[in-house]
Formats: C-alpha cells, sequence, structure tokens
C-alpha cells in the first residue's frame, strides 16, 4: 500500500480511535458582511433511525418482535423523533426567515422513494411546524437522478465492481482483511468478501448496539473497531472517483445552482427553503466531492445545510455539516467559507449534469 493510500487508511482508523471527525472543519468569526441578507436556504438529511436492513444467518435478533413488530429498514420510534428535533433546530436556526405556519410558496419538501424517507420528511415537518396540523403538507418524491440513486444506475454499479476489483487501494484494503473476512463469513454465514458486505454486517451490528442487544461473543474481535474501520474505507469508496461524484451528486448540484439563481432573480416567485429526505451515500457523496470528508458512515438524521446569501458586492454560498447536535462550517473544495455563487458555479462545472444526461449516462456501457 502506497504513501497516499497508507494515510487514508490511517485517517479512517483514527475516526474509530477519536470518535467521528470532518474534513477542512472550519471556525468563523465573521461573515462576508455584516449587513449580509439570507436568501435561500436548502438541506440534505440523512433519515432517521431505522431497523437493521439485513440479518445475517445466524443472527439472534431477527425476529420482528425485537423491532416493535417492524420490518428490515423501517424507521423506528425513536428514528420519528430524531427527525422531529431536527425540523424544531431548523426552526429555531431559521425563525426570522421561515414564517411559523406553513406558506407553500415558501418552502418544497422532496424526498427518495421509500417508506422511512418519506416518513422522516413527515416527522420533520412536525417538528418545523408544531402548531398545526402538517399532514396535508405535500411532499414531492424526487427522481432517482436528483440524488443520484445507486440502485438505479447501472453504470454507476459496474464502475464500483470494477473499483473494488481493480484499485489497488481497495485491493489492498481487502487483501489486507481476508483473515477478518473470513473469520466474519464462518461465524455469520453471510459471504463477506469485501467492503460492501463488511458494511452490511456493520450496519447490522451497530444498530443492535444502538437498542443494547448483547452482541453475539464472536463479534468482540471484529467489533467495533475492526468494522468500523472498514465501514469508514466503505464510505470513501462510494464516491472515490470524479464519474462517480458525478453521477451521484451531478444533477443534485445543478438543481441547487438553479435553485439560488432563481432566488436571485425571481426571488417573489421562488420558495425561500428546500428540503431533500436521502441515505447517508448522499451525504459521504456530496462530502467527498466537496473535499470535506473525513471518511465516516453519516449518522441518521445529520444534515448539509446551504445557504444562499447576499451582501453589499456579491451573492455567496455558506455550507454546515450537521452530524448531531450542531452545524459545523465546511468549506467547498477549498472555496473561502463564504463561497461567491460564481466561483461555486465554476468549481463544480465539471460535475454538472442535466437528468436528460444522468439517464443517458447510467445506462451507457463502460
Amino acid at each position: 500500500m502506497d504513501q497516499k493510500y497508507a494515510l487514508l487508511y490511517i485517517g479512517a482508523i483514527l475516526v474509530t480511535m477519536t470518535g467521528y471527525c470532518y474534513g477542512k472543519v472550519l471556525t468563523v468569526t465573521s461573515t462576508a458582511d455584516d449587513d449580509n441578507t439570507l436568501l435561500s436556504v436548502v438541506q440534505v438529511f440523512r433519515h432517521g433511525e431505522r431497523t437493521p436492513i439485513l440479518f445475517y444467518p445466524t443472527d439472534p435478533y431477527q425476529n420482528s418482535s425485537y423491532w416493535d413488530g417492524l420490518g428490515t429498514g423501517q424507521l423506528t420510534k425513536r428514528g420519528k423523533q430524531q427527525l422531529l428535533e431536527l425540523g424544531q433546530y431548523f426552526r429555531s436556526r431559521y425563525s426570522d426567515f421561515l414564517s411559523t405556519a406553513y406558506v407553500e410558496d415558501e418552502i418544497f419538501v422532496n424526498t427518495v422513494s421509500g417508506k422511512r424517507n418519506l416518513e422522516s420528511a413527515e416527522s420533520f415537518l412536525v417538528g418545523l411546524y408544531p402548531d398545526q396540523n402538517t399532514s396535508s403538507i405535500p411532499i414531492h418524491q424526487t427522481s432517482p437522478a436528483i440524488l443520484g440513486s445507486l440502485a438505479e444506475c447501472l453504470r454507476y454499479d459496474l464502475l464500483y465492481a470494477k473499483q473494488e476489483a481493480e484499485e489497488g487501494y481497495f485491493k489492498d484494503v481487502n487483501e489486507e482483511n481476508s483473515d477478518t473476512y473470513d473469520y466474519i463469513r464462518e461465524n455469520s454465514l453471510l459471504p463477506v468478501y469485501e467492503l460492501l458486505t463488511a458494511n452490511s454486517i456493520w450496519d447490522t451490528l451497530n444498530i443492535e448496539n444502538i437498542f443494547n442487544y448483547t452482541l453475539p461473543e464472536w463479534t468482540e474481535s471484529v467489533f467495533p473497531e475492526k468494522l468500523t474501520n472498514l465501514t469508514n474505507v466503505f464510505a470513501l469508496s462510494l464516491c472515490y472517483t470524479e464519474e462517480q461524484q458525478r453521477l451521484i451528486t451531478g444533477v443534485f448540484l445543478n438543481e441547487l445552482i438553479n435553485t439560488f439563481k432563481s432566488a436571485i432573480a425571481e426571488p417573489s416567485s421562488s420558495q425561500k427553503v428546500h428540503l431533500y429526505s436521502a441515505h447517508d451515500v448522499n451525504l459521504a457523496c456530496f462530502l467527498n466531492t466537496f473535499d470535506s470528508f473525513t471518511p465516516h458512515m453519516p449518522h441518521f438524521a445529520s444534515s448539509i445545510i446551504f445557504e444562499l446569501k447576499e451582501s453589499k458586492t456579491a451573492y455567496y454560498i455558506n455550507a454546515y455539516y450537521k452530524p448531531e447536535d450542531e452545524a459545523i462550517p465546511i468549506t467547498l473544495r477549498g472555496c473561502d467559507f463564504n463561497c461567491k455563487l460564481e466561483d461555486f458555479t465554476s468549481l463544480f462545472s465539471d460535475m454538472l449534469i442535466t437528468e436528460v444526461q444522468w439517464i443517458m449516462k447510467c445506462f451507457t456501457p463502460l
């Protein structure tokens, strides 16, 4: 393993040892201008806590009775509460920007397909508008292209498989952990051979650990440390190349820029807030694309916030990553924290694609 990749792997291990940390985190003491004006906010958040997506064959907690009768991959009560609290945070943060009661022309709510994402968006709205019945607020299902659905892009799947088989860094990690994979496979009876399946085991054990269930004795030698290290590397692998980043983030970045341009050109006819209920892989890919990523799998209910502001001299973007309690300022590809909209557009020009281009790329052979 050469020095560059060794440092990345060491970084992933340090995340496990020291807790979650984030690349290029800033301490911001001033804004672009004392009388800057907030024009638009876009937030992408991960759904709340869910039940495991899969159970390995020897898992002692497969019965739905352990999960309040819920099936696999379903939003839990705590997951709903997490999103309600995120909505409360958003209300507190933007109390002077967003009306107390729902106004159709102010906010647009999007979700990827899936029950847990829809329920997460619903819970967010309950926290955002505590004094009204939010069941009638429309939540729009976004197209698979907007947030780069991995499951619906054949080209991405082929690129990922090729990367895991041929990219030196990931080959080295898999080879160095072959004994760990063998051990997990023998005890779980799940065919664990590489990062993707190792992450699946980590996800299940992590959720069961959150629920304070006693994990099988065999897991003690691999969880949390070894499997968390591998999951951190898996998070990096999701959008490791520019082509992967373009497929997962390109359409959204195009939408983001157009949303902000509309807020400038037609403020009276553009919604002030756009919300997206998404997945951990989306947040990991955004942070990787922004060069603001220390590899880790984003928490349940974590989010990325983009703010468009106007100063006396320019329009600029502030970006924040909110992993848990507080939103942490981040830079976007080395642009200043107060990143001019024109600079942001230029920096990501090589990433921007339309929905039609996404469809064409996703089904074009390698």
